[in-house]
C-alpha cells in the first residue's frame, strides 16, 4: 500500500508487471482484503489495474499447494498445543520444527486467539505470533516487550545471542 501510494505521489506511473506485484502484495498483507479493507484501499486497487495490473494473476501468485512438511508441521503443531483460556480468550502456544508461521496461522484458522509457535533450529530459536482479527491486544507489542525482558535477561548472561524481533498488531515474529 505504501509503495502503491508513493507511485500515485510521484509523476512515474508503474508498469503493469509493477502494477500486478503491488496487487499481489496487498493481497497478501490484507489477507485478501479481510483487514484493512477501505474505500481508499480499494481505489488504489482500481489504479493499479488501470495501469495495467492484472488482479486475477496477483490471486495466482498467492495459490500455493502446501507441501507435505507443511502440513506436517501443522498437525504436529495441533498435537502439541498448550492452552488457557483467559477473560473468554483462548491463548496457545506450541513448538514445531519448521513453518512455525503457517502453524500459527493454522491455529487462529481452528479457533484460537492468540498464538505463539515456536521452532528451534541448530542454534536458532524461531517464533511466530498470531492474533484474531477480533482481539483487542497488540501482538507486535506483546511479542516486543516479552522479547525485551528476555533479552534483557538472557543478555547478562550469555553475549552471544543476537536478537530480533518485529511484527503488527495481529502478527509478529522473533529470532
Amino acid at each position: 500500500l505504501l509503495v502503491a501510494k508513493l507511485f500515485e505521489s510521484m509523476p512515474i506511473t508503474p508498469s503493469s508487471r509493477i502494477s500486478t506485484i503491488l496487487i499481489c502484495g496487498h493481497l497478501y498483507d490484507s489477507r485478501r482484503f479481510i483487514h484493512g479493507a477501505t474505500s481508499d484501499v480499494f481505489r488504489l486497487i482500481a489504479n493499479l489495474i488501470d495501469y495495467g495490473g492484472n488482479y486475477a494473476e496477483a490471486n495466482q501468485y498467492l495459490q500455493n499447494e502446501m507441501t507435505v512438511g507443511e502440513k506436517i508441521a501443522r498437525i504436529k503443531a495441533t498435537r502439541r498445543i498448550t492452552y488457557r483460556i483467559k477473560n473468554d480468550l483462548l491463548i496457545a502456544t506450541t513448538k514445531v520444527s519448521a513453518f512455525e508461521s503457517s502453524a500459527a496461522r493454522s491455529l487462529i484458522g481452528l479457533g484460537c486467539n492468540a498464538v505463539l509457535v515456536l521452532a528451534k533450529k541448530e542454534d536458532e530459536i524461531r517464533g511466530s505470533a498470531r492474533a484474531s482479527a477480533n482481539t483487542d491486544f497488540h501482538i507486535g507489542e506483546i511479542l516486543s516487550q516479552l522479547f525485551k525482558e528476555f533479552e534483557k535477561d538472557i543478555g547478562d548472561v550469555e553475549s552471544n545471542f543476537v536478537f530480533s524481533s518485529g511484527g503488527h498488531k495481529n502478527a509478529a515474529g522473533l529470532n
